[in-house]
C-alpha cells in the first residue's frame, strides 16, 4: 500500500557563487528530520551560471565531444520482463536504443525520457529528468545475471556542466567490477551523459554485489 512521506529541505551553504542544499525523505510524518525515519538523503551543489568569454581554441586539446544519434532514429523498446505489470522502468520512462537494454548484458547506450511528472501537475525540471535517467546506469550496463546476483547501487552522483536541451537524456553506460582474488563485493557503474547536442556530464553509482545462488 501507499505510505505518507515528508520531504524536508535546508540550506547547508548559502554562497553567492556556490550554494549547497540538502533534502531528506522521511516515512514518519511526526518525527524530526534527524530521526531514524529518514529513508533517503540528497545533496545538491549549485554553481553560479554566468557568461564567460573563452579562448577560440579551448576545444583543441580535448577534441569534440561525440554527438549520439537522435532518439528519433530508434524505436521505443519493450522493457517488460515476461508478464510484468506496470512499473517505473516500463511505463514511467521511455527507452530508445538498440537491442533490449534491460535484458542484454554489457555496456549499453540508451536514450531515456521521463514519461510522467514527478508530482501531478508539475513539469519536471531538467535536473529531475537527468536524475530519472542516470539511475538506470547500473541496470542497463549489468554484466551479472539476474536471479543469481544482486548489484544494488546505494548511491548516485551526478555532475553536469550544462542542462539538457529537451526531455531526452542519453546514457553511455558501463559496469566495472573488482575481479582480483578476494574481491568482487563492490563495483562501479559509470555513465557518460549526453543530450542531442553532445555531452552534458557524467554519473557514477557505487555497487553492492551479492551472490544469491
Amino acid at each position: 500500500g501507499h505510505q505518507p512521506m515528508r520531504i524536508d529541505t535546508r540550506v547547508v551553504r548559502a554562497g553567492r557563487k556556490v550554494q549547497v542544499l540538502e533534502a531528506t525523505l522521511a516515512v514518519d510524518l511526526d518525527a524530526p528530520p534527524a530521526a531514524e525515519s529518514i529513508v533517503a538523503r540528497a545533496a545538491l551543489q549549485q554553481i553560479r551560471e554566468a557568461s564567460v568569454e573563452l579562448p577560440d581554441d579551448v576545444d583543441a586539446a580535448n577534441g569534440p565531444d561525440p554527438t549520439p544519434p537522435a532518439p528519433e532514429d530508434f524505436e521505443r523498446q519493450d522493457t517488460r520482463f515476461g508478464d510484468e505489470t506496470r512499473r517505473y522502468h516500463t511505463d514511467g520512462v521511455e527507452h530508445r536504443g538498440t537491442g533490449n537494454v534491460l535484458a542484454d548484458s554489457g555496456p549499453a547506450r540508451d536514450w531515456i525520457r521521463l514519461a510522467v511528472p514527478l508530482f501531478p501537475g508539475t513539469s519536471p525540471s531538467p535536473l529531475v529528468r537527468v536524475a530519472a535517467a542516470a539511475d538506470f546506469g547500473n541496470g542497463i550496463s549489468r554484466i551479472l545475471p539476474f536471479g543469481r546476483y544482486l548489484f544494488v547501487n546505494p548511491d548516485l552522483t551526478i555532475h553536469l556542466y550544462r542542462r539538457p536541451v529537451d526531455e531526452w537524456v542519453f546514457l553511455d553506460a558501463i559496469t566495472r567490477l573488482d575481479t582480483t582474488p578476494g574481491g568482487g563485493g563492490v563495483g562501479l557503474a559509470e555513465s557518460a551523459l549526453h543530450d542531442r547536442n553532445g555531452r552534458i556530464g557524467r554519473s557514477v553509482q557505487s555497487l553492492l554485489i551479492e551472490q544469491l545462488t
